[in-house]
């Protein structure tokens, strides 16, 4: 069995400078996102989470497939939306899970996460360790905090953003995977062509 490699799939970036999407999205300055998935970890987590943000100083965007609260302050509540990558381009940073396409999103953009790993979910796991060991993210792998532990979690991921930045610029990732699987496909298809006219019964 042969396998190729290929960089990774993402959506399709925005070209608009972090500037113009401030603009066009009508925000006052960078956010933090907030994005969860349905999981009950992941959902336990965001209650908690939320009901912390009105006491740390930053512009909170929570993205959720069901809304979990009412905007205010300095929390605003949104669905998932389509143009969600110029949300994340127009951020700080991201608070989320350690899905393979987001985290993959996240370097494209350059942006820091912050990484709560589904426990014993093993792609997010080794998600969570790559984006740890190349220090472009804080990850954190327990079960339960405390409310004083998440709020110093937070705080800690505000504090090290520019680092975690330096690390993302060092990273060189083409985000071309879609096209290159199509180039693949396309040989694949065009070599089993050529090998059934070879193999095509002569007429006469």
């Amino acid at each position: 069995m042969e396998y190729e490699f290929i960089n990774p799939i993402t959506r399709k970036l925005p070209k608009l400078s972090q500037k113009e999407l401030l603009q066009k999205l009508d925000l006052k300055k960078p956010p933090i996102l907030i994005m969860f998935g349905g999981s009950h970890f992941s959902t336990g987590l965001l209650y908690r989470i939320q009901e912390l943000l009105p006491n740390i100083e930053e512009d909170f965007i929570v993205f959720t497939y069901k809304l979990s609260g009412k905007s205010h302050n300095n929390i605003t509540f949104l669905p998932f939306k389509e143009n969600f990558l110029e949300y994340l381009k127009a951020s700080k940073g991201i608070i989320t899970q350690a899905g393979h396409c987001t985290l993959s999103e996240c370097i494209a953009l350059k942006k820091p996460s912050l990484l709560f790993p589904i426990p014993n979910f093993i792609e997010q796991e080794l998600n969570a360790y790559y984006a740890k060991k190349q220090k472009i993210s804080i990850v954190e792998n327990k079960k339960d905090f405390t409310k004083q532990e998440l709020v110093s979690i937070i705080k800690n991921f505000i504090s090290s953003i520019p680092e975690l930045e330096e690390n993302l610029e060092k990273i060189n990732m083409e985000t071309d995977g879609a096209e290159q699987t199509v180039a693949i496909i396309n040989r694949f298809l065009s070599a089993r062509q050529e090998q059934d006219k070879q193999h095509k019964p002569r007429e006469f």
